[in-house]
């Protein structure tokens, strides 16, 4: 795999930040504004990963990713659904339109070229990118569902712990005592 990644976002931001931390660890990356500008760049090179924004003026990026699944040109590269969905379904409704996996915006930077690395080697292997633990559940809404609960609760939990090592520390250093 040449590590070629075709972003297609209409958000300028987030195409910039998606595109620039990905670049920082090494993937080439294309950047298409909109479906008809991703079809520029598909059929001019073939990307090894394409990361698509669901909601995108014009053609949506459902409708294209089912366009390139039919294609037998396009149907081995794999794409993500890189969306700010995050509503019950919506992951279904990416898989069930062809996407191989779902990414929900905001992005965690220190956490996407992991997930964009494990779903290309995943792919270069032939296992399915449904398998690939990329930090969200992608298949069962419910487990999506589960593992939101538990990143919330430990999150709270770092919070907490961190106030509460804070306050400590704090009286520790006013000879205040525990």
């Amino acid at each position: 795999m040449s590590n070629l990644i075709l972003i297609v976002d209409d958000n300028p931001t987030n195409l910039k930040l998606a595109s620039d931390v990905l670049e920082c660890e090494g993937f080439t990356i294309l950047k298409a504004v909109d479906a008809e500008d991703a079809q520029v760049f598909l059929a001019q090179s073939t990307p090894d990963l394409i990361l698509m924004d669901i909601a995108l003026p014009g053609m949506d990026g459902l409708t294209l990713t089912r366009k390139l699944k039919s294609d037998p040109k396009f149907k081995h590269i794999p794409v993500i659904a890189l969306t700010a969905f995050a509503m019950k379904g919506d992951d279904r409704r990416a898989l069930s339109a062809g996407c191989d996996g779902y990414i929900t915006k905001p992005i965690d930077t220190r956490e996407l070229p992991r997930q964009v690395r494990a779903l290309m080697q995943a792919a270069g292997r032939g296992l399915p990118l449904a398998s690939v633990p990329i930090g969200l559940p992608i298949v069962d809404g419910q487990a999506t569902s589960h593992y939101r609960f538990w990143a919330d609760t430990f999150r709270i939990i770092g919070v907490v712990l961190w106030h509460w090592s804070a306050t400590r520390l704090g009286r520790a250093g006013s000879g205040s005592g525990p």
